[in-house]
């Protein structure tokens, strides 16, 4: 007679290759929404399925259309974490729209449908991103791994850029404008913005246990590095050093300052060097770089963005409102001032008053405060990780001052996502599913039916959970 424990390890290894098989599918449908993301992004090779609906577009609407259905399936339903993110993020989308649709009443040269693409493209398409790459993973080892896979791939996709910038071979693929790189997105201040987004996640997501895989990994930070400086992007270098600045003083309960010094000479004397280099190979670069920033003229040392916001904050004298709701969404771009108000706070505020300005700060602030929260639960996987996301996070607020990131939007609300799903799943063992999530109420159905599990042998119905008598073989 086979006992009751070979039955129970039978159906616990039944259900646990089910549940790896759904956390494997959950990655790659990710890891594929991430390339799809990534080839649709780079300019000319967009993957137009229908007029206004791309491939990235469709693929994002099916993820969410799965999540929805399995919370339904499910009576736990869907458990949202982090209210203080998702609240703002939905008061801007909803705001936006409201200003859209009054905008569209009363102004008959008002352009609906653009504004209605721009919003459903910069604000509805981000916030579904980041709802996806947060719940469509349910075990924190899931949410490293697609990590890791991400930053592989953007290793991958820095060293084609820097071969193809360097013409070694001439690829075609990535261009560059007044010898600044532009990347595979097309546009130099934007890759600037995500490299510098990228660069503290990278290096906490370094391999431990693999030397060859770590010096590989140290190999693609230092790409990143150099394209962060071939970029061009002045405001990217303010917001990497002000912003970890910033996140050092945030975090100096967690942090030993004298490690602190350590990485800060180190990386000081790795720029010192790579510029080095830099100005050997392509002294034009600097000589623009140079000339704009020690005119003396703070327009010209600005690349024109503090006329741009003065020209903005006159608009807005002419209506006196416009400081507290705004000029409605998408205004800015269609003002006559500049096709760009080169800073999301000047846009938010011009656009959206004080409503969208301050939503806009509290959901970056509150994405922060949530991670530093989680510190105290996070183990020896997750610490470092969270730490380097804070400092990210900060790069970012420093840097959005300078440029309204439109195209590397997708990728940074994609690590967000990412890392909230992380902050949801510390108090979970590293493979176990999360609650609420549809597959950890397959577990604990496991645990739950192991009393009532019927097993059928010769035709005679037996129950697990019940003293009974034994039945031949």
């Amino acid at each position: 007679m086979m006992g009751d424990g070979h039955h129970s390890r039978i159906f616990r290894s039944a259900v646990s290759r089910a549940l790896q098989k759904e956390s494997r599918g959950g990655r790659i449908f990710l890891i594929l929404m991430f390339v799809t993301l990534v080839v649709d992004s780079m300019p000319g090779r967009g993957l137009g399925i229908a007029p206004g609906l791309s491939a990235k577009n469709l693929y994002l609407y099916i993820i969410c259309f799965f999540i929805g259905a399995r919370s339904v399936m499910n009576p736990y339903g869907l458990r949202f974490s982090d209210l203080n993110v998702h609240i703002p993020f939905l008061i801007i989308i909803g705001y936006a729209f409201f200003t859209l649709s009054i905008r569209s009443i009363f102004d008959p040269t008002y352009n609906t449908l653009e504004a209605i693409k721009t919003l459903k493209n910069r604000e509805l398409d981000l916030y579904l991103l980041m709802f996806i790459f947060a719940y469509l993973l349910s075990c924190r080892q899931d949410f490293l791994r697609v990590i890791r896979v991400f930053m592989v791939f953007m290793f991958i996709g820095s060293f084609i850029t820097l071969i193809d910038f360097l013409n070694i071979p001439d690829l075609g693929i990535v261009g560059t404008h007044r010898g600044r790189i532009e990347g595979p997105i097309g546009a130099a201040n934007q890759y600037g913005t995500l490299l510098a987004f990228l660069l503290p996640i990278s290096i906490a997501t370094i391999p431990e246990n693999r030397p060859v895989a770590r010096w590989l990994w140290r190999f693609g930070i230092l790409i990143f590095a150099i394209l962060l400086i071939g970029t061009g992007s002045r405001g990217a270098y303010v917001a990497t050093v002000s912003g970890s600045m910033f996140a050092v003083f945030y975090l100096r309960e967690y942090m030993d300052l004298r490690v602190v010094g350590r990485v800060a000479i180190g990386g000081l004397l790795t720029v010192i060097v790579l510029v080095s280099a830099f100005l050997v190979f392509n002294p034009e670069f600097f000589q623009s770089l140079r000339d704009k920033t020690a005119t003396g003229d703070l327009e010209s040392a600005s690349s024109g963005r503090w006329a741009i916001w003065g020209a903005g904050f006159g608009v807005m004298l002419e209506a006196p409102y416009s400081f507290l709701v705004g000029y409605g969404w998408n205004t800015f771009d269609n003002s006559g001032i500049w096709k760009s108000a080169h800073s999301e706070y000047v846009n938010r505020y011009f656009e959206l008053g004080v409503i969208g300005l301050l939503a806009f700060i509290y959901l970056l602030w509150s994405i922060i405060q949530n991670a530093k929260r989680s510190l105290h639960r996070a183990g020896e996987d997750t610490h470092r990780l969270i730490i380097s996301f804070i400092f990210a996070m900060f790069i970012l607020a420093v840097n959005v001052v300078f440029v309204i990131p439109y195209k590397a939007g997708s990728f940074i609300w994609i690590i967000i996502g990412l890392m909230m799903g992380v902050q949801r799943t510390l108090d979970q063992p590293l493979r176990q599913p999360m609650a609420g999530t549809g597959i950890s109420e397959t577990a604990d159905f496991m645990r739950f039916d192991e009393k009532r599990a019927v097993n059928y042998r010769g035709g005679e119905r037996r129950s697990f959970g019940k003293q009974r008598k034994a039945v031949p073989k």
